[in-house]
């Protein structure tokens, strides 16, 4: 930092050169020039009064920039251990991608092995799993560009195919959903009947699948309120004035009857209608959750109605029925 002393200052005061004007020549020779004024005081000592620096423009790094990998093409790759796996490129990969590798960057080399292969004018990527994981993989062109990002998923055994399988076993099942979520194979939905989900259980606990699956499904309430709503038209010729709801996976029987016959004949056709097994929530696997008092699926509320009471003329009545035949003697005709 240069400074102007305050003698200096006032013999170009003295020679009428205007201070500003010196500072503007000093600034142009120096370029980032800063000024300080030094005043002397009564002792001849000098004191110097705060700098005025030049601010330096901001400026971004360009190392911050991503756009190749967002313009390329980003796909996500399933993978399993022993079946390798042939993709063609619509590019070129660099020169000596083929023998030394370049072009071609895995995020974790210990998952897939991947090299390029050129068959003629079309060039292809060859990926070879090792073991189950997940990693990236970035393809660039002759010319460095990303061209290709996959982000591939690696399983020690072909998901797909299980899936496939899952979906042709179940086919008949309304309400089922079956996909790849990770290294699972998701079976998922509502099912309407009972006997369906005792299927999909038979098929998901084979021993060859029971590692592979993840089984969210569930009996949907809409299968209780049929079984509710068949209850209610079978009872209603003997007891019409039965009905039936579903509240919270429990079928209450409502309504009168004239008699007791009647009630406890109503209440064991609803239970024929209800099966012997029926799947659980899925609470139960919580092993932290507590059960309540065990309840049945169906609930009797039905009332009786009363006999109605006897008055002082309500006597037993014997019915007689008489015929009366009239006998003419009539021997004129």
């Amino acid at each position: 930092m240069k400074k102007i002393p305050l003698s200096r200052a006032r013999d170009c005061l003295r020679k009428r050169v205007p201070l500003l004007g010196v500072a503007l020549i000093l600034y142009a020779l120096y370029p980032g020039f800063s000024v300080s004024w030094a005043a002397e005081d009564e002792d001849g000592a000098q004191t110097v009064a705060p700098s005025a620096r030049k601010k330096e423009p901001y400026r971004q790094s360009k190392l911050t920039r991503d756009e190749q990998e967002m313009k390329a093409d980003q796909r996500s790759l399933l993978l399993t251990v022993g079946e390798q796996k042939t993709i063609d490129l619509d590019f070129a990969p660099p020169s000596d991608a083929e023998e030394k590798g370049r072009g071609i960057l895995v995020g974790n080399p210990d998952l897939v092995l991947a090299r390029t292969v050129r068959m003629g004018d079309q060039y292809q990527l060859l990926l070879i799993p090792k073991k189950a994981g997940d990693t990236k993989i970035t393809m660039r062109d002759q010319f460095g560009t990303i061209q290709l990002v996959l982000n591939t998923k690696v399983t020690g055994s072909n998901l797909l195919r299980v899936a496939e399988e899952f979906k042709e076993l179940l086919a008949d099942i309304e309400g089922v959903q079956i996909r790849v979520v990770g290294q699972k194979v998701v079976i998922d939905g509502e099912i309407l009947v009972p006997a369906d989900y005792g299927r999909l259980l038979t098929v998901i606990t084979d021993p060859s699948y029971t590692d592979l699956v993840l089984n969210l499904a569930t009996v949907s309430p809409l299968g209780l309120q049929i079984i509710a709503k068949k209850i209610q038209e079978d009872v209603t010729g003997f007891a019409p004035n039965v009905t039936t709801r579903v509240v919270n996976g429990i079928i209450f029987l409502e309504g009168s009857v004239d008699n007791l016959e009647q009630r406890d004949r109503t209440a064991e056709v609803a239970l024929l209608y209800i099966p012997e097994l029926f799947p659980g929530p899925q609470l139960e696997k919580d092993p932290t959750v507590r059960r309540l008092a065990g309840r049945s699926l169906i609930k009797n509320f039905i009332r009786v109605n009363p006999a109605p009471p006897l008055g002082k003329d309500d006597r037993k009545l014997v019915r007689i029925t008489v015929h009366f035949v009239e006998l003419a003697k009539d021997y004129s005709r």
